[in-house]
């Protein structure tokens, strides 16, 4: 694979002056070529070997709801759907995500637009106008599933107009002392933050609104075409006006050449398996992606030879503390630990935040009934954590430790959302074990006089009931005095990235000189318009509803 790095983007500008067409990663496709080498100067004289009306690249919720866009507002036009890996689910972390997917309802809409902004904050890179035309497309997301065949009996929804606690099987429930429920919204102290709703589809866990995407996709065969093990490498692009006239593709040994009458819309995902590209922009040197198995990132090669601009490469959904094997074997999400019951230390013995990776602590439930502050009793909200009352996401280091006793044992590794284990954890090479703190710290080579003080500390803190270095909420403070004493092996992790080509309103890519690129549109987690704090369900939502931009813009609507 070629090397794309951030010095790659600064001479970029003097590539794409003279750039006819895009050039495929090393090894991945044909030659580059121009327009003119490939047969001819335009579109005509341009030995194709295949025609449709819209190509979208990447068939998870971007690319599907793309071509179902398509099926239902064009007049008969033709898509191609290519998919790089085997599943026409797609690749990347549609499958993954949880299928809630968020709206609002006209009623709510500009209060929704105040939220998008308040969420932004001080980041100004991402435009009102794009923002507004976010919130006017959520407004009719609801109608759109329905038009694509959603029914009644296939999803739960949670409207706008007020806060929701959803328990783990999707419905609203009462506060019931420590059980873990999924707050909503995200940021409710934001006065506009009911405005939005969420709609989750029931069926396969995680997969669900792919699963009725797909089949939205299938019912429109007449129209749409998917083919999966179809890697895009590379963008015809007119030399003269610079428009996208199609794209070449690798099918196993076949190099095919596609024309695309209307347009390319890019649903590629991010970058989450280009460990290059991690650490230029994320400063991420180890992370385990939970996702984005074909998110190596060709898409924002292909976009910088054509002169697309980027934004939001510093962005992501993430990162959070996942467990690791010690043989490096198997890895386990953050959500699989049940982090009230123990605290976490870096490799010099001494915690550094709050040790909360869930969406939420208790202490959400604490602010729904007027009785807490979320900026100084939360730590976490997606993988955004609290700094001095403010959301960024914070980069974890690369090593750290999970420390709990006996006491919680099984709480620790069976207290979360999800299960680390049914079994022994150090058996099955997820913990080690000793009988002292000072000896634990040995197993996991950190200073012993500093984690025996960690824990004298936060041992006394417990005691209090007040967190005296990060101030975590009592209600998750758990002492740890009972031997034999456990730590487990901690990673950062994540899900996306939001970085990619600027898109305007109009789901078009922008040039260098913020100029549309004719022909060539964006959906969902390539260029996302998450810059700053990120609300659960966004990106999924901008899946749908920037690849309905996209088509509209297409058709002329």
């Amino acid at each position: 694979m070629a090397k794309f790095s951030r010095r790659d983007f600064l001479k970029g500008a003097a590539l794409a002056a003279g750039a006819g067409a895009v050039a495929g990663l090393a090894g991945c496709s044909a030659p580059a070529s121009s327009a003119g080498e490939s047969g001819g100067s335009s579109a005509d004289e341009i030995s194709w070997d295949e025609e449709y009306d819209v190509v979208v690249v990447g068939a998870g919720l971007a690319g599907s709801s793309a071509a179902v866009a398509l099926a239902l507002e064009g007049n008969g036009e033709t898509c191609l759907l290519l998919e790089k890996g085997t599943s026409p689910l797609g690749s990347g972390n549609s499958p993954f995500s949880g299928g809630s997917v968020i709206y609002t309802d006209p009623d709510h809409e500009a209060d929704c637009l105040t939220y998008w902004k308040d969420l932004r904050g001080e980041f100004t890179t991402t435009p009102d106008d794009v923002l507004e035309a976010f919130t006017h497309y959520m407004a009719s997301t609801v109608d759109f599933m329905k038009q694509a065949g959603a029914k009644e009996e296939d999803f739960t929804l949670f409207p706008p107009g007020k806060a929701h606690l959803l328990n783990e099987g999707g419905s609203d429930a009462e506060y019931s002392g420590n059980s873990i429920i999924s707050c909503w919204p995200e940021y409710p102290e934001f006065e506009a933050s009911t405005s939005v709703g969420r709609m989750i589809f029931s069926g396969e866990e995680m997969k669900t609104v792919s699963i009725f995407m797909l089949s939205a996709v299938q019912a429109h065969a007449d129209v749409i075409t998917m083919k999966t093990g179809a890697a895009l490498t590379e963008l015809v692009q007119d030399p003269e006006t610079k428009a996208i006239l199609g794209a070449v593709y690798q099918e196993g040994s076949k190099s095919l050449r596609v024309k695309a009458n209307k347009g390319v819309i890019m649903c590629l995902g991010g970058f989450e398996r280009n460990p290059e590209m991690l650490q230029d922009y994320l400063s991420i040197a180890k992370g385990y992606h939970l996702a984005g198995d074909c998110d190596t990132g060709d898409g924002f090669k292909i976009c910088e030879d054509i002169g697309a601009d980027f934004w939001h490469m510093n962005s992501m959904a993430g990162t959070w503390n996942g467990a690791m094997k010690f043989d490096g074997s198997e890895h386990a999400a953050w959500f699989t630990m049940g982090r009230q019951y123990g605290i976490t230390v870096g490799v010099n013995g001494r915690r550094y935040y709050m040790d909360v990776d869930y969406v939420v602590s208790q202490s959400w439930y604490d602010y729904v009934k007027g009785e807490a502050d979320l900026t100084t009793t939360t730590s976490c909200r997606h993988g955004h954590y609290n700094f001095g009352g403010e959301w960024p996401h914070m980069i974890l280091p690369a090593t750290s430790w999970f420390v709990f006793d006996d006491a919680n044992m099984d709480n620790a590794v069976r207290g979360g959302i999800g299960v680390l284990t049914e079994g022994d954890p150090v058996e099955e090479g997820w913990a080690v074990k000793a009988d002292t703190i000072e000896e634990l710290a040995t197993l996991i080579d950190v200073p012993a006089d500093e984690l025996a003080q960690t824990v004298a500390i936060w041992n006394e803190s417990c005691d209090k009931g007040v967190d005296v270095q990060f101030y975590r909420a009592p209600d998750w403070q758990t002492k740890i005095v009972q031997p034999p004493f456990y730590a487990i092996r901690c990673e950062p992790e994540f899900i996306n990235t939001d970085g990619g080509p600027v898109r305007n309103a109009k789901a078009q890519i922008l040039d260098r000189e913020g100029n549309p690129i004719p022909n060539l549109y964006s959906s969902g987690e390539f260029g996302s318009v998450w810059c700053n704090m990120y609300q659960g369900g966004g990106n999924l939502s901008e899946c749908v509803n920037f690849s309905r931009i996209a088509v509209d813009t297409i058709l002329g609507k």
